[in-house]
C-alpha cells in the first residue's frame, strides 16, 4: 500500500470537485493483530457513504458507479506503510476516485456533501508546501524552487551566475606597484595598495548587493521559505544587503555548495524548511499583531469575502462544524444538503480562488480562543 501524499495541487483538485462528493477517512492499524480489520472498517464506511448518497435521492446508477469505484479503496488495504495513520478516499461522478495516505490520525468518517471534507488533507498538504534554495558561491549562483517531492532550477532569472558574472571588469584586484632596487641586480620590489583580504571583502559586499537586488526583483509576491546553500561568510553579508523580507531562513546548508547536485540540495534543504515552518496559530497571531484591521471573523463577512475571491489566507479550527453551505449566487448561507459543513465550503471556495488555508491543530470551534479568521486581500 503506497498511497500518494496530499500536495497543494491535489488539494486544489479536490476543492474543485463537482457535487455530490463522498469523503471517507479510515484510521489504519499497522500491527498484525488489528491489520485485518482495516479493510472491514473501510467497507463499513463505504456502505455508510452509499446509503447517504441514496438519502440525497441520487440516481441508483450513480450509486452503483460509486460502489464499483470505492471497491478499489477497500480492496487495496494490504501491508500499511508505517508512515500512514489514515487513508482518505474521495469520489465524485465527474472526477472519479482519489486515494491519499495521511501521516496524522483522523477520526473515521463517511461524509456525502456538496463540498468535500478538506481539513485533514489541507493540514497534510501544508507539509508539502513550496520553497526555494539559493546556491551562493564565487563559482556558482543558482536559484531552485520545489516542494516535498524535489527541486528544479529557475531558468529565467536576473541572478548572476558567478562572482565574475556579477562584477565582471569591475571586480576589485589587488593593485601592485614595483620599482627597481637601483642596484646592479635591478630586482623589482612589489608594494600592495590595500590588503587582499580587504579587497575580497569589498567584492563580496558588492556581490551580496547584486544578488539581493536580483532576489528582491525575482520574489515580488509573498515570499516562500528560502534556504541558503553557501559557506558561512555569505549569510551575514546577504542578510545585511536585503532591503525586505524574501523568506530567508535562519538556518541553511553550510559548506561549499559547488559539488552538490539538485538531489543533494533537496535532501539537505527540505528538512530545514520543515523545522522552521511556522505553525498556523503562530502565523495567525503574527498577522493579528501586524495588521488586525485586515482580519475578519464574522461568518457573514467570511462568506461574502470568500465568494468575492478576496480572502488571501483562511484559518480554521481542526474540529467543529457549522451546518450549511455557500450559496455562490447570493453570497449567503444556504441550508445544508447531506453532511454539508460551512467551514468546509469556505475552505474549498478560498482554495479555488487562489487563497491559502491554515488548520489550527488541536483547536475547536467552540473553544475560548477564537479560531475562525480570514485575512482579506
Amino acid at each position: 500500500m503506497n498511497d500518494p501524499k496530499p500536495t497543494p495541487s491535489a488539494l486544489k483538485d479536490l476543492a474543485e470537485r463537482r457535487p455530490p462528493v463522498v469523503s471517507l477517512f479510515v484510521p489504519v492499524t499497522a500491527s498484525v493483530p488489528g491489520r485485518s480489520q482495516n479493510a472491514v472498517q473501510a467497507e463499513r464506511l463505504v456502505q455508510q457513504g452509499l446509503e447517504k448518497l441514496r438519502a440525497l435521492e441520487v440516481d441508483e446508477s450513480r450509486v452503483r458507479e460509486a460502489e464499483e469505484a470505492l471497491a478499489e479503496f477497500t480492496d487495496s488495504f494490504g501491508s500499511p506503510s508505517p508512515s500512514v495513520r489514515t487513508r482518505a478516499a474521495y469520489w465524485s461522478q465527474d472526477d472519479g476516485l482519489s486515494i491519499y495516505g495521511l501521516s496524522s490520525s483522523v477520526d473515521e468518517e463517511a461524509s456525502v456533501a456538496v463540498a468535500p471534507v478538506l481539513r485533514p488533507v489541507a493540514k497534510e498538504a501544508r507539509l508539502a508546501s513550496r520553497y526555494r534554495v539559493l546556491v551562493l558561491s564565487g563559482k556558482r549562483i543558482e536559484l531552485y524552487v520545489g516542494d516535498a517531492e524535489g527541486l528544479e532550477k529557475v531558468r529565467d532569472t536576473k541572478l548572476p551566475s558567478s562572482l565574475d558574472d556579477a562584477l565582471g571588469a569591475d571586480r576589485t584586484e589587488e593593485r601592485l606597484q614595483f620599482h627597481s632596487t637601483g642596484g646592479q641586480g635591478n630586482m623589482p620590489l612589489f608594494h600592495g595598495q590595500g590588503g587582499a583580504s580587504q579587497e575580497r571583502e569589498v567584492d563580496l559586499e558588492r556581490l551580496h548587493q547584486r544578488v539581493a537586488r536580483a532576489l528582491e526583483d525575482e520574489i515580488e509576491s509573498e515570499p516562500l521559505p528560502l534556504v541558503l546553500a553557501s559557506d558561512p561568510r555569505h549569510r551575514p553579508g546577504l542578510r545585511d544587503a536585503l532591503q525586505r523580507d524574501i523568506g530567508l531562513l535562519p538556518e541553511g546548508i553550510e559548506g561549499s555548495p559547488d559539488p552538490l547536485s539538485v538531489g543533494d540540495l533537496h535532501r539537505m534543504g527540505w528538512p530545514i524548511v520543515a523545522r522552521h515552518r511556522p505553525r498556523p496559530r503562530e502565523e495567525l497571531d503574527r498577522v493579528r499583531d501586524r495588521e488586525d484591521g485586515r482580519l475578519v471573523s464574522q461568518v457573514s463577512d467570511l462568506v461574502h469575502y470568500a465568494v468575492m475571491g478576496m480572502i488571501g489566507h483562511l484559518w480554521v479550527p481542526e474540529r467543529g462544524r457549522i451546518e450549511g453551505r455557500l450559496d455562490l449566487d447570493t453570497a449567503s448561507v444556504a441550508p445544508a444538503q447531506g453532511d454539508d459543513d460551512l467551514i468546509e465550503h469556505l475552505i474549498a471556495c478560498v482554495i479555488r480562488r487562489g487563497g491559502e488555508v491554515g488548520v489550527l491543530e488541536g483547536e475547536a470551534l467552540e473553544s475560548e480562543r477564537p479560531s475562525l479568521f480570514a485575512r482579506v486581500r
